[in-house]
């Protein structure tokens, strides 16, 4: 079984060690923004049973102008030692589930064809490209069966 929960203000600095390392510039969030922005990004922390963080993510839930009423999936890593395990699956699945009844969109930097093959996979169709990333679109009310029942269970 796996878990998530919503980063807490207090494991910043984890989050921080963990992720600054793993992540172009312009993907990573500094915990300045993510505070500045607490109340329209939700980042989540995935974790295996004995609670050790497998990856993070961050949506956003403001809107924007290429999709104003839906939700963007700004960021999300496996980190080092749990790649290539499959767990890339479960940071879409808390997406899917947190943006149910809400069209999704996701930005991708052109080089990274395994993330742009899973996002299609997964019902993402390409939206608009510029140069340094190009943005998907999925429906409001798709849900790939493919995550649907992956066991993950929210702690609070």
């Amino acid at each position: 079984m796996l878990y998530f929960s919503k980063l807490k203000k207090e494991d910043l600095s984890k989050y921080a060690l963990l992720t600054r390392g793993e992540l172009p510039a312009e993907e990573y969030l500094a915990p300045e923004l993510l505070l500045n922005e607490w109340g329209d990004i939700d980042s989540y922390i995935l974790m295996n049973s004995d609670k050790e963080w497998i990856g993070w993510c961050a949506i956003s839930s403001k809107g924007s102008v290429c999709n104003p009423d839906g939700t963007e999936f700004l960021c999300g890593v496996v980190f080092p030692q749990y790649r290539n395990q499959g767990y890339l699956k479960y940071l879409y699945k808390i997406y899917f589930d947190k943006s149910i009844g809400k069209p999704k969109l996701i930005a991708i930097n052109f080089y990274h064809d395994k993330l742009i093959n899973l996002s299609e996979r997964y019902g993402f169709r390409p939206h608009q490209t510029n140069r340094i990333w190009n943005t998907y679109f999925c429906e409001k009310d798709m849900y790939p069966e493919e995550i649907r029942d992956l066991k993950l269970k929210e702690l609070a």
